[in-house]
């Protein structure tokens, strides 16, 4: 009986690719009930009825397969809030990720979730930038560089121009590839270049954001040099579920990381904040890239998310409380306001030691800033002031980069935006309005030194930090201490308030 491979499924109907040709074909009546299972890929036994169309007798064991969560909501979770799989496409040698380095540009978030994918079904990948003709190349190829460094051939191409194409032809020659990637990324003219078919192609707009979506079903094209390629419809959002089920997540998101994982100070580490982490130096001294960390932290946040831990701050006198709740328990600490009006700071514990500064760290600068989501120049900017024994210029300057680190877990880097020079007085902003802890009518409120305390000269400034890489939440109001330490730039910080329901806990 003749074997031929599914070129497209319809339901229960399909297309088998019988010598370079599509044969349309139904499945057997016992087969129907298995028509939900098969996929593009698959390797079927079938009968001919005439020349133009056929019986599907069996469906043969798969070898590989590349699957998906099919997570489209609620309706779709299966039992236990399991949700179904998806399979995108059987029997592949090789995924080819297809982006556009313009219209729509490259997305990088779902470029690494699907070469994660890949790594999961045990698939080698390749990257294809397409559209190259829309975009300046030396730029291009700067941010791929990470790609390449992993060791995944990334090939550069125009279909507009006809750049590139000849390259892809070895590495897709005899093997079943399939090409991935978003809508309007130019999949479907790929393929229609490299092969000479009547593929419809879509056109990118920009009042359509999420693609012209032209392909709607999966399909296999044969190559005139040899070989399979799977068109499929463009996507933009890929869950993990597939990814967290098949091993470690950080092999699978962050392949780069597994070599530096023997220098981590715990055995085990998830590079995920853990102090004495290789990964996050290897971050931090650029070895990593910081966009892939990033990603990766958000994607392992995305299927165990962190666990908050709300702080409440009260000042009473001259100390200020700091109440910080880990499950039902809730830890004070405190901070004795002597300390910022005091030179040489003896006692380097309360606040510093919380903020998670090092003992031999230089001397601080507190800085409290809250975060800005709206309004012009101030969007996604971190506001803050800033007040020392020193003055903040000496540290740090315009366009300087620091390392924005929570009780010693790095959350990101920012850039300082603007920096002026501020009025010689310590103020601390409150949370929020109408909170059970703070006044309904407390905005800015200045600490005053003891009664009798000697004051050296104070220096403050205010400064606009612009965030250059996030890999946690950066909280909306938080309190820090600003040093410079063997890593570089610091801003040590603990929050002190985001949301009423935190504020208000007990």
């Amino acid at each position: 009986m003749p074997i031929g491979i599914v070129s497209v499924v319809f339901g229960a109907r399909c297309e088998v690719l019988v010598e370079g040709r599509s044969l349309p074909c139904l499945l057997r009546g016992r087969l129907k009930q298995a028509a939900a299972s098969l996929a593009v890929g698959d390797h079927v036994e079938f009968q001919r009825v005439d020349d133009h169309q056929g019986v599907v007798e069996r469906i043969l064991e798969r070898r590989n397969e590349l699957a998906r969560s099919n997570r489209e909501g609620p309706r779709r979770r299966g039992k236990e809030g399991v949700y179904p799989k998806q399979v995108v496409l059987a029997n592949p040698d090789q995924v080819v990720f297809v982006a556009a380095a313009r219209d729509p540009g490259v997305n990088f978030d779902l470029l690494d979730r699907a070469l994660a994918l890949a790594r999961a079904a045990r698939l080698p990948s390749a990257i294809c930038v397409n559209k190259m003709d829309l975009a300046p190349e030396p730029e291009i190829r700067r941010l791929m560089q990470a790609y390449e460094r992993l060791g995944s051939p990334v090939l550069y191409t125009s279909v507009e121009e006809g750049r590139g194409l000849d390259a892809l032809e070895p590495l897709l020659k005899d093997k079943v590839s399939f090409f991935w990637g978003g809508s309007g990324v130019g999949k479907s003219s790929l393929i229609r270049a490299l092969t000479g078919a009547d593929v419809k192609v879509g056109h990118w707009r920009v009042d359509n954001p999420r693609g012209p979506h032209t392909t709607n079903v999966t399909r296999l094209y044969p190559l005139p040099f040899g070989g399979l390629i799977a068109d499929t419809p463009g996507f933009d959002w890929l869950a993990l579920d597939t990814v967290e089920e098949s091993g470690n997540p950080v092999d699978l998101l962050l392949p780069e990381a597994v070599a530096l994982a023997d220098g981590c100070r715990f055995p085990g580490c998830t590079h995920c904040g853990e102090p004495g982490c290789a990964v996050m130096a290897a971050v931090l001294s650029a070895q990593i890239d910081r966009g892939r960390y990033a990603r990766f932290r958000a994607a392992v946040a995305e299927a165990h998310p962190p666990a908050r831990l709300p702080t409440e701050m009260l000042l009473a006198e001259n100390e200020l409380f700091f109440r910080m709740w880990e499950g039902n328990s809730s830890v004070w600490t405190t901070f004795s306001l002597h300390h910022l009006f005091e030179e040489g700071y003896p006692e380097r514990e309360g606040l510093l030691h919380t903020l998670g500064v090092p003992p031999e760290a230089a001397e601080p600068r507190w800085v409290v800033f809250q975060e800005q989501t709206s309004g012009g120049e101030s969007r996604n900017l971190l506001t803050a002031k800033a007040t020392g024994l020193e003055p903040v210029e000496e540290l740090l300057a315009e366009g300087e980069e620091l390392i924005l680190r929570e009780r010693g877990v790095v959350k990101g880097f920012a850039r300082v935006h603007r920096l002026r020079p501020a009025a010689d007085a310590w103020r601390i902003r409150k949370s929020l309005k109408h909170t059970p802890i703070y006044e309904s009518h407390a905005f800015w409120t200045d600490l005053k030194p003891p009664p009798g305390a000697r004051v050296p000269p104070l220096h403050a400034a205010l400064l606009a930090l612009a965030p250059t890489a996030r890999f946690d939440v950066i909280p909306e109001l938080a309190l820090g201490a600003l040093t410079r330490q063997e890593i570089g730039l610091v801003l040590d910080f603990l929050e002190i308030g985001s949301s009423e329901d935190e504020l208000g806990h007990e």
